[in-house]
């Protein structure tokens, strides 16, 4: 993405939290989707030149998401301005159905697997395909800058 794009994205976020429609009890409800691995078919490989990436010379790390964030805005904040001043592009690893970051124009590239094992197995995937350097916890996104 272009600086401009990122710059967007910065000018979007904001701290409020939207209101969810009640359900018969007066109370504010958070929408639920599960996602299983069942629910995405296999699909068999594309050659990966068919694809476009990141820009050319452009350094891709991941951010894992592994359980959910509580602020996701000030995470968001911090990588689109990264993602600005370093020339970087953050890819957001999600091991969870809904990360947050969807809604702000990131890239969500979700692991759904069944145990460890098949997880490290998408991850290096996901590594090789968009060329990624370095992946971190979403917890340890502050010590970067």
């Amino acid at each position: 993405m272009k600086k401009k794009e990122w710059f967007e994205i910065i000018s979007r976020v904001t701290m409020d939290e939207p209101l969810f429609m009640e359900e018969g009890n007066g109370k504010p409800v958070k929408p639920s989707v599960s996602l299983s691995s069942d629910t995405f078919l296999a699909t068999q490989s594309l050659p990966t030149e068919i694809f476009s990436r990141t820009e050319p010379g452009t350094i891709a790390f991941g951010i894992r998401v592994s359980k959910p964030i509580e602020s996701v805005d000030a995470v968001v904040l911090h990588l689109a301005s990264l993602a600005c001043e370093r020339d970087v592009y953050p890819l957001i690893i999600s091991m969870i159905d809904i990360s947050g970051f969807e809604q702000f124009g990131f890239r969500v590239e979700r692991i759904s697997a069944s145990n460890n094992a098949e997880a490290d197995i998408q991850l290096e995937e996901l590594k090789k395909f968009w060329n990624i350097a370095l992946v971190v916890d979403v917890e340890d996104v502050f010590i970067m800058s």
